[in-house]
């Protein structure tokens, strides 16, 4: 399978529309001024939970409006891994919200793809890994 095309904001904080300029547009990529908002209406307590969270955790400018369905079928997710994580849940389903969760920003390998600088180094004992030690 190929590879999922970069975002035009990726490509050119690598250097990529330099080198070849023929593979990607030559104005802006729309995107929304609005921001994010509030959870859907029809949500229950632990998909706003969920909502609120990936929000909150996403790198600053990843998510706007026009990502709200995106998000809404995310967290809905989310809530029900949480929901059935002790009795099972299908795989599927899981690899999709990893795969979901990865397409904004939220693991390791996704952060350094999106290229955000997300500012100053965690300092050691803010990590939460301070504990464990």
């Amino acid at each position: 399978m190929p590879r999922k095309k970069q975002p035009i904001e990726v490509a050119k904080l690598k250097g990529a529309t330099r080198k070849n300029p023929q593979r990607y547009p030559k104005g802006e990529v729309p995107k929304s001024t609005y921001g994010i908002g509030k959870p859907p209406a029809g949500f229950d307590a632990e998909e706003k939970k969920a909502w609120n969270e990936i929000v909150n955790n996403s790198a600053a400018g990843v998510l706007c409006a026009t990502d709200r369905h995106w998000l809404e079928i995310t967290a809905e997710l989310l809530a029900a891994w949480r929901k059935k994580k002790k009795n099972g849940f299908d795989n599927s389903k899981l690899s999709r919200l990893t795969s979901m969760l990865g397409d904004m920003g939220m693991n390791p390998v996704a952060r350094q793809r999106l290229g955000t600088g997300l500012g100053k180094p965690i300092k050691p004992e803010e990590s939460g890994w301070a504990e464990f030690e």
